[in-house]
């Protein structure tokens, strides 16, 4: 499951942040969660291991900038991805190692270009696998190595990989 925050303190940009990223996850078959946030101190007290965060640079209450600087003190493989008006503190974003900034005004295709990116960075369909039983003990196969099941008599299905054919026990 792809765990994502969003936290910024205006409460549209949340929202339509939360409905393009919702939007792509489903396009896109992604188990995902979102969760919320409109203050960088309530982001990290969340006490959650998030894969991605969306983190506005200025805030009323918090500063962005800081709030990644914390996060890295814990956590240095979280993807922050700075989403701003304040295009003059880019630099500073890349001092926590910002995957990548988006300016206000965005569009839909601005935060797919990003998601495409993190996909393509983490490599993230290769780390969807699915476990099947068989006579010789469980397989753990990668979903882009499956290139279809078959069903032949007695109940009996096999799995086609591009290496083999194995046949997933009965039950």
């Amino acid at each position: 499951m792809l765990s994502i925050a969003i936290c910024d303190d205006e409460k549209e940009i949340i929202k339509l942040v939360n409905a393009i990223l919702s939007n792509y996850c489903e396009k896109r078959f992604i188990n995902y969660q979102i969760y919320e946030f409109d203050d960088g101190n309530k982001l990290l007290n969340a006490n959650k291991n998030f894969d991605i965060i969306f983190l506005d640079t200025e805030m009323k209450s918090t500063n962005g900038i800081e709030i990644g600087q914390k996060i890295r003190e814990n956590n240095r493989r979280v993807t922050i991805i700075y989403i701003t008006s304040h295009t003059e503190n880019w630099h500073e974003a890349y001092k926590v190692h910002a995957f990548d900034f988006i300016i206000k005004p965005f569009t839909k295709n601005d935060i797919f270009s990003v998601m495409d990116d993190y996909l393509a960075a983490v490599n993230f369909n290769e780390k969807r696998k699915i476990i099947f039983p068989t006579d010789g003990g469980i397989i753990c196969l990668n979903i882009n190595d499956i290139y279809y099941f078959m069903y032949e008599s007695k109940k009996k299905v096999y799995v086609y990989t591009s290496e083999k054919k194995i046949l997933i026990r009965q039950h």
